[in-house]
């Protein structure tokens, strides 16, 4: 049985995952897995809850605070990718060496391509561009994101009495640390069971991205990274 801390713990390592793939985009994230995805992590790809996280802006901003290397995959707009400094791919590094830890360049421009369309008005820069084949040359995507952001306010209420006592309150809450079987989320899903028995939504839950959760996002300051 996992306790509250461990619960949280694997909430956020799923939430902050989906939040890549969603941006990197799962044929890319499928094509280094010739078996496909587990169970598990595919049952939690379909949770409404990681759904919810990666088309809100407010988590998304959270996320990309936190990991500014992912801007390159959140288009702009038209008008600020024609901006001087977002047609430039001055100081971009690429390598075509036949090394463990580096992609070809032929290899590279298919995972761009794979990378998630903008929608009508929004687009990836010159610069953009090219700072998703230098994270792809130089497998970017086998680093993990900061794994101890919170993309997510976790409260459990327990409504009681108003006339129960203080001795009665501190029991309630003791019971919930040592006792409460913590399966948050994985009760109440609209689920379908599937013809071979396993749980999954109805829908897939990354064929339909709309434009929403890049729409308002706030692009911080960032360094001058070319990684």
């Amino acid at each position: 049985m996992y306790s509250l801390h461990d619960r949280l713990i694997k909430h956020r390592e799923h939430g902050n995952r989906v939040m890549v793939e969603f941006l990197i985009g799962q044929e890319n994230v499928l094509r280094d897995l010739p078996r496909g995805k587990s169970n598990e992590v595919s049952s939690k790809d379909h949770m409404k809850l990681y759904q919810h996280s990666v088309r809100c802006t407010v988590a998304m901003q959270i996320f990309l605070d936190a990991n500014q290397q992912y801007w390159r995959f959140v288009p702009m707009t038209i008008e600020e990718s024609e901006r001087p400094e977002q047609r430039s791919v001055q100081g971009i590094s690429f390598t075509d060496e036949l090394t463990w830890n580096l992609r070809q360049m032929e290899d590279c421009t298919i995972y761009v391509e794979s990378v998630p369309k903008a929608s009508t008005g929004y687009t990836f820069s010159n610069r953009q561009i090219g700072l998703q084949l230098s994270y792809f040359n130089k497998k970017r995507d086998k680093d993990l994101p900061n794994q101890n952001i919170d993309l997510y306010n976790a409260t459990i209420v327990a409504v009681l009495p108003e006339t129960c006592s203080e001795m009665l309150r501190i029991t309630v809450e003791s019971l919930f640390i040592t006792h409460a079987e913590t399966n948050l989320n994985t009760i109440g899903n609209i689920l379908n069971k599937n013809s071979t028995g396993n749980n999954h939504l109805m829908n897939n839950p990354w064929l339909i991205r709309g434009d929403e959760w890049y729409q308002g996002l706030l692009r911080r300051p960032q360094s001058k990274s070319t990684t």
